[in-house]
C-alpha cells in the first residue's frame, strides 16, 4: 500500500500473539497515511475475543474512524453504532481501545436491551408489557463500555434516563452488567444467549428518581437485580403514592412487594396517610386530616383486591387527636375502581379507602385525655368506630373500666362483658 492512496474494498485483520483474531477491520475506502495510521470511510470494526472462544464481542460501524495501528486504537468525531450479544449502541464521537478494550462514546449515547428492569416493581404473576416483549433503553450523554470474559461493563454519566416498560427512571450515573457473547465452544452446546436475561445488575446513583404510573420511588443509589425481579435503595428513600407517603433509609422491593426500612441515625421508617385523621373514632370531620404512622419496618403487599401495610417494630400513630402505639398494625385499603382507568394504569399501586386498621401487642389508645389499652384494636374508619379485644381497659381521670370487649365511637366508649368476665368500673 502506499500512503495517502485510497484503497477500496479492503479487509484488514489484526492477530494476537496467540495466533487468534483480536479484530477485523473492513471499509469501502481506506487511506494508508503510514505504518501508524489508517484512515477509513464506511468503517465496520469487528472486535473478537482473541483466544480459543473465538466469541464476537462488539460490531462497530461509523461513516468514518481513524485507526492507530501500533497503538491498537481508533477514534472518530463522526456517528457510531456498535452491537453486541445483547444491546445496541448508537452516539456521536468515539474511541476504541484494543488494548483496554473500552469503548468511550462521548455525545448522545443510546442503548437499547431486548430486557425489561422493572419487574422489582410488578407483581410476579403480571406481564410487564404486551405479549411479554420487554426492552430497555437507556440515554446519557456519555458512555463508557469496557468488555471481558465474564460481562460487558456500561457506565453512563451526564442526563443519565432510563426507560423500561412503564418505569422511567433518571439519575447522575448508572452502570449496567450484562452477560457477555459465548464462544463457538459454547454455542455448539448451548442455544443462543439469551438477550432476554443478558443484564446481571444496574446501578444507578445521585438523585435517583423511578417513577411508574401514579408511584415515584426515589433514593441516593438504586441497585437492580433483574433476574431476581429485585431492586434495593439506598439514602433517603421514599415512595409517593395516591393517598400516601411512604419514606425511610433503605428500599427493598421485589416482584411489586415494597419494604421500607429506617435507620437508627438517620430516623425511622414513615408512612403519612391521607383522609384517614382520627382513624374514624373522632367523627367524620376528622377524616380530611392526616395520619402518621412511625415503625422499623414498613411493607407494601398487594392482593388481588386490596392492598395491605404491614407495619412491624414499636408501631407510632399520630391521626388527628389520637395517639397510638403497638407492636405491629396492619392497615387494609381497597384497590381504586379501575374501570375507567387506561391499560397503562392498571398495575399502578394505589391506596384507595381505607378498609380496616389493626394493631396488635400492647396496644395504647391516647385521646383527649382518656386512656384505652388492649392487645389488639379494629379500627373502621368509614364507620367511625374501632373494636378492642384483649384485656381492653379504659381510664378517663380517675375512673377505669374493664371488660370483655370495648367499641370507641366519636365521644362514645361502649365497654361490654360477659357473665364470667363483667364490666367492671
Amino acid at each position: 500500500m502506499l500512503p495517502n492512496a485510497p484503497i477500496k474494498n479492503f479487509r484488514l485483520p489484526r492477530f494476537g500473539e496467540n495466533g487468534y483474531t483480536q479484530w477485523m477491520l473492513q471499509g469501502g475506502q481506506g487511506i494508508y497515511d503510514s505504518d501508524e495510521q489508517v484512515r477509513v470511510k464506511e468503517m465496520a470494526l469487528r472486535i473478537y475475543s482473541g483466544d480459543e472462544r473465538m466469541a464476537l464481542e462488539l460490531s462497530m460501524n461509523s461513516p468514518k474512524g481513524t485507526l492507530r495501528l501500533q497503538e491498537n486504537r481508533a477514534y472518530s468525531e463522526g456517528s457510531i453504532e456498535i452491537v453486541g450479544a445483547n444491546f445496541k449502541i448508537s452516539g456521536t464521537g468515539w474511541e476504541w481501545s484494543g488494548e483496554t478494550k473500552e469503548v468511550v462514546v462521548k455525545q448522545d449515547t443510546i442503548v437499547k436491551f431486548t430486557q425489561g428492569i422493572a419487574g422489582a416493581f410488578v407483581d410476579a404473576g403480571e406481564e410487564e408489557t404486551e405479549g411479554g416483549v420487554s426492552e430497555t433503553e437507556i440515554h446519557s450523554d456519555r458512555l463508557v463500555l469496557r468488555t471481558t470474559e465474564e460481562e460487558y461493563y456500561f457506565e453512563f454519566a451526564g442526563s443519565v434516563h432510563a426507560v423500561s416498560d412503564q418505569m422511567d427512571l433518571k439519575s447522575g450515573t448508572l452502570i449496567a452488567l450484562a452477560d457477555a457473547p459465548e464462544g463457538r465452544e459454547s454455542s455448539s452446546v448451548k442455544a443462543t444467549p439469551s438477550e432476554l436475561d443478558s443484564i446481571s445488575q444496574i446501578i444507578a446513583r445521585g438523585d435517583v428518581i423511578i417513577i411508574q404510573g401514579v408511584k415515584t420511588v426515589k433514593a441516593d443509589e438504586a441497585k437492580f437485580f433483574p433476574r431476581e425481579q429485585l431492586a434495593n435503595l439506598l439514602g433517603a428513600a421514599s415512595v409517593a403514592t395516591t393517598g400516601a407517603y411512604l419514606s425511610g433509609q433503605t428500599i427493598r422491593s421485589q416482584s411489586g412487594e415494597i419494604e421500607i426500612a429506617g435507620a437508627e441515625a438517620a430516623g425511622r421508617a414513615q408512612m403519612i396517610l391521607t383522609e384517614t385523621g382520627g382513624l374514624g373514632i373522632l367523627g367524620a370531620s376528622a377524616l380530611t386530616s392526616e395520619t402518621i404512622v412511625l415503625a422499623n419496618t414498613i411493607t407494601m403487599r398487594e392482593q388481588p383486591t386490596e392492598n395491605h401495610f404491614l407495619f412491624r417494630g414499636s408501631v407510632e400513630v399520630m391521626s388527628g387527636a389520637v395517639r397510638m402505639q403497638s407492636a405491629g398494625m396492619t392497615i387494609i385499603s381497597k384497590k381504586v375502581d379501575q374501570s375507567g382507568t387506561t391499560k397503562e394504569e392498571d398495575s399502578d399501586f394505589k391506596v384507595g379507602d381505607v378498609k380496616n386498621i389493626v394493631a396488635d401487642g400492647g396496644v395504647r389508645i391516647e385521646q383527649s385525655g382518656q386512656v384505652a389499652t388492649c392487645e389488639q384494636v379494629i379500627f373502621y374508619p368509614a364507620d367511625e368506630r374501632a373494636v378492642l379485644t384483649g384485656d381492653p381497659k379504659v381510664t378517663n381521670g380517675e375512673a377505669i373500666v374493664t371488660g370483655k370487649m370495648m367499641e370507641l365511637k366519636p365521644k362514645l366508649a361502649i365497654i361490654s362483658g360477659e357473665a364470667d368476665d363483667p364490666v367492671v368500673v
